[in-house]
């Protein structure tokens, strides 16, 4: 099932003109192998049967500018590959050169644009066999339109959903740790399942911590850097991550917390701050935003002819972080597939994807809050295998009536069964509860088979979690909702509670076994005996610099090109107390190459080289 276009009117968003810059009339072609018999020439539409999968999807609009090109082919051995011509040309840009290279699984190819497309331009792909190969030279001719721009910026921390939350304060371009710590309330009741609790703070007034606790409350790790954190936990790689915002990315640390990668989503999108999976054979996989003009009034009476529609993009990234999937909502969702959105609002968040899963068969699953629906999508296709939930459910359900509303956090337990967190915002009263289901895709039958609702209720508007342990035991975080986290035992038995004392809540909550490669308390933070300065290598887009000072000092902090020449200045001698430091900057303006990060602390020196990609 595939919606050929996410937007139901023909006209599609409103058309707004753009500048179009003036591109090199090169003929650039990359290179794949087809073996499979091609089409007839002239077909200008036409997509052959080697093709398994392709993004953008021929006919695909609001593509990004900054979009590379994903071609998945059946059938055709890698010793063949790189015999075969695309052609990639733009009706305003003209052609594209850029790289093209093979993705580690032997049969994906992708090809990188050295420049964007011009906004709302019509792209042209061509492909084409050599005669050797193929008894007709054109094996596929397909189009894509780039979107024409316009929308404003999107912060994903809207994609928070505490639309009552007070506004965030300004904070100061670099923090430190601090041992102001929020204070947590526990009470045990029975026998709690082995592992310490993942939890990241927030309130979006006070500072916000990433925290390691025990059972108790008490901090086995804390760190505050910035204003808003997501998602704190152990991937199956062995790093932490978590999302910050700002930079508005995911951060990696090692098992010594020390930070030692940034991810985001590539082809240009924002990053949204749900989901984060780091995959066993160095993959991972994530959400992105994508903010469009749309005219809703050709959608729906009184629609506005200007609004911002927020969809969102499902990306995977290979080990060197080249997109080689894209799932995009435009192409397989309606807007009017959003369950309680106002469409007639000068901004529509149609979809609100949350939580992404690995399926026991590989493909891959979608949470879409806004639509009350989780689909599940071929990861090897991009097709839609099916859709439980909302205006396109498929499932009858057995033993519930009540489904699930605005959900979070679909998860596979390896029984087959799913669990999730159902905020039930549109359940009537409003409770929240921890779900687990068993679906038959034969049938079309979903099976409620164990629940847990609080006594009394509680209610998560927002956010929240539900984690089958090891134990059989089930921890359930309610995000907005009071208590914090509660974990019960298989029959419902509450064994032990926590939350927060002063208001502050988890997006995520996670029980892991944790052995840190340190001993130390890190809330009880140290510093170093000497400056030290770390960061990502290489870099691209926004980075962050860190620092440690062993004591109070007049701080200069510079970056420098090869040739000694001073480009960017964060300190220039300004006072520091001792503690952790850290930056954010944009390195988007600077061409790739290698530069060098130079920190003084009172003569103390210490300098860091950093790549620029781009």
């Amino acid at each position: 099932m595939r919606h050929a276009l996410g937007l139901s009117n023909p006209g599609g968003p409103s058309m707004r003109p753009a500048v179009v810059p003036t591109r090199r009339p090169l003929s650039v072609l990359f290179l794949a192998a087809l073996l499979f018999p091609g089409l007839a020439p002239g077909n200008a539409s036409a997509v052959g049967r080697t093709f398994v999968y392709l993004s953008p999807s021929p006919g695909a609009r609001l593509v990004s500018p900054r979009t590379n090109l994903i071609a998945r082919l059946a059938g055709v051995e890698a010793s063949a590959l790189l015999q075969t011509r695309f052609t990639v040309t733009g009706a305003s840009s003209g052609a594209h050169q850029g790289r093209l290279h093979l993705s580690s699984d032997g049969r994906t190819l992708l090809f990188n644009p050295d420049d964007p497309f011009a906004p709302g331009e019509e792209v042209r792909v061509a492909v084409e066999a050599p005669a050797k190969l193929a008894s007709e030279r054109l094996l596929a001719s397909y189009t894509f339109t780039v979107t024409p721009g316009g929308a404003p910026a999107f912060d994903p921390l809207r994609q928070a959903e505490v639309a009552a939350a007070p506004p965030r304060p300004s904070m100061p371009f670099a923090t430190r740790h601090t041992l102001d710590l929020p204070e947590i309330d526990s009470s045990i009741y029975g026998t709690p399942s082995p592992g310490r609790l993942f939890l990241a703070s927030l309130d979006f007034v006070n500072p916000s911590y990433l925290l390691i606790v025990d059972d108790y409350g008490n901090p086995v790790f804390s760190r505050s850097l910035g204003p808003s954190y997501f998602d704190f936990k152990l991937q199956p790689t062995g790093v932490l991550s978590y999302y910050e915002s700002p930079p508005n990315q995911f951060v990696l640390m090692d098992s010594a917390y020390v930070v030692i990668d940034s991810i985001g989503c590539g082809n240009g999108y924002a990053t949204d701050v749900h989901e984060l999976r780091l995959l066993p054979n160095g993959h991972a996989l994530l959400l992105g935003d994508d903010p469009e003009i749309v005219d809703m009034s050709a959608i729906v009476p009184g629609g506005d002819p200007n609004a911002v529609v927020i969809g969102i993009i499902l990306q995977e990234l290979d080990a060197e972080r080249n997109v080689i999937f894209q799932w995009r909502s435009w192409d397989h969702y309606q807007i009017t597939d959003a369950t309680h959105e106002d469409l007639t609002a000068p901004s529509i968040d149609y979809v609100h994807a949350n939580a992404i899963e690995v399926d026991a068969d590989g493909n891959l699953l979608l949470s879409c809050r806004h639509m009350d629906e989780i689909t599940k999508i071929d990861r090897n296709t991009g097709e839609t295998i099916w859709r439980w939930g909302g205006k396109n459910n498929q499932f009858t359900p057995v033993g519930d009536t009540l489904g699930f509303s605005h959900q979070h956090a679909i998860r596979v337990l390896p029984n087959g069964d799913y669990t999730m967190f159902d905020n039930g915002n549109y359940h009537e009263p409003q409770f929240s509860r921890a779900l687990e289901w068993q679906l038959d895709p034969n049938a079309m039958t979903a099976t409620l088979k164990w629940q847990y609702r609080n006594s009394p209720d509680s209610y998560g508007g927002a956010m929240g979690y539900v984690q089958r342990l090891a134990s059989g035991n089930t921890l359930i975080g309610w995000g907005i909702g009071k208590p914090d986290v509660i974990e019960v035992t298989p029959d419902g038995t509450k064994v032990m509670q926590m939350s927060f004392v002063d208001g502050q809540f988890s997006y995520r909550a996670y029980r892991t076994d944790w052995a840190p490669a340190t001993a130390a308390v890190v809330s009880r933070h140290e510093p170093p005996n000497a400056p030290t300065l770390g960061g990502p290598n290489p870099a691209r887009g926004a980075a962050r610099l860190s620092a440690e000072l062993p004591a109070a000092s007049r701080v200069k902090l510079a970056v420098y090109d090869v040739t000694g020449r001073r480009v960017l200045t964060l300190l220039d001698g300004q006072p520091e107390a001792a503690g952790r430091l850290e930056w954010s900057i944009d390195l988007s303006y600077m061409p790739a190459g290698v530069y060098l990060c130079r920190l003084d602390a009172d003569g103390q020196t210490v300098s860091r080289k950093l790549v620029v990609e781009k």
